[in-house]
């Protein structure tokens, strides 16, 4: 039976559970989430007895071999319009939909569907990814597993006199060989002062002894990602670099440690900032502490201050505390963790300890 079954009817019963009749699903993620679908355009229509994939004449063959199990539709018209009149014609009339990502001027068309209420039915689909099932984490375990390999080639290529970019682009084709669909993400590689950009953009700047080096990278398998940061210093370890990274080492071992069941997010981000203030870093640690990590490269739960979110066994997040200092650089370090019942597992496994004399 398709993993996708046990999916649709978990949000079958959601959807009763809500008095809705159907649910219109058009956000991508969700869309290869309950279908397996992964083409571009395309809309699905949810009720405790139908699944149907409304998409255009583009993905014709490849949407009856990856949405097993449902009804395919090839639309001449939007997607999503043509689901909604679907709805119509078999007597749905109150249809869930995603939105926040419903357009204004969408939502216009779709509620001129005449016989058809629609209803705010965000986050729906989304609450079901929070925990992952074995098959996304089985997927998840090898993008991580070639983001680890990668990112031992990326602290070979940082030396003195190579450009951020160059070792970019070996970061980007090193995860296409070693199997990975490619990068999950713009690959983050920052050196001296744009170190202190937690999302710089690689450029010509050629790294100079003693720089700071920030690398930030994931790989995409089947559509489920990687994320992994690791901080190296050119040329060999300085002792103003080893000041900031003991601190930020010890601030996500702190992380990782509190990411338990049941553990607020907000608390498990307090706990980490804890660490970076009384090292007298307090204002250097901008950003919120992680995120949830699947379909998506953000996802919930998320860790920060202002987070509602409550960790529970199944969730994958990353822990990514870092401090960045303008004029001289920064230091992040980020492991994707998988909370358990029985204890945290780390499931990035790439060092965070420097080749030279590192344990």
């Amino acid at each position: 039976m398709p993993i996708t079954d046990a999916r649709c009817q978990q949000a079958a019963d959601r959807i009763r559970e809500l008095g809705l009749d159907a649910l219109l699903v058009t956000t991508a993620p969700n869309r290869r989430y309950l279908s397996g679908f992964s083409g571009s355009a395309g809309s699905l229509l949810i009720t405790g007895r139908r699944r149907e994939l409304f998409t255009d004449g583009r993905y014709t063959v490849q949407a009856s071999q990856q949405a097993q199990g449902f009804g395919i539709h090839i639309a001449s018209s939007n997607p999503a319009l043509r689901a909604v009149e679907f709805a119509h014609d078999n007597d749905l009339k109150r249809v869930g939909f995603d939105d926040s990502d419903v357009s204004v001027n969408l939502f216009r068309r779709l509620e001129a569907v005449p016989g058809v209420k629609l209803a705010a039915a965000g986050g729906l689909v989304e609450g079901l990814r929070l925990t992952k099932d074995e098959s996304e984490l089985a997927l998840m375990r090898r993008a991580i597993k070639i983001a680890d390999e990668v990112m031992a080639l990326a602290e070979e290529s940082i030396k003195p006199g190579v450009t951020e970019r160059s070792v970019a682009a070996k970061i980007n084709a090193a995860f296409l060989e070693a199997g990975a669909d490619g990068p999950g993400f713009e690959t983050i590689v920052a050196g001296g002062r744009n170190s202190a950009r937690p999302h710089h953009a690689p450029s010509n700047y050629a790294i100079a002894p003693g720089d700071p080096v920030v690398v930030d990278m994931g790989a995409l398998v089947d559509g489920y990602h990687s994320d992994i940061t690791r901080t190296f210093c050119a040329g060999g370890r300085t002792p103003g670099f080893m000041v900031v990274y003991d601190i930020v080492l010890a601030a996500n071992r702190a992380g990782v440690g509190a990411a338990v069941p049941g553990a607020s997010c907000a608390a498990v981000d307090a706990t980490v900032r804890s660490v970076i203030e009384l090292a007298g870093f307090g204002g250097y640690f901008d950003h919120g502490l992680g995120h949830g990590v699947g379909l998506e490269i953000h996802e919930s739960p998320r860790l920060s201050t202002r987070s509602d979110d409550t960790l529970a066994s199944g969730m994958v997040t990353s822990v990514e505390p870092g401090i960045y200092l303008a004029g001289w650089g920064g230091v992040r370090i980020e492991d994707l963790v998988l909370v358990q019942d029985d204890g945290v597992e780390v499931l990035t496994q790439a060092p965070k300890r420097m080749a030279e004399g590192f344990t």
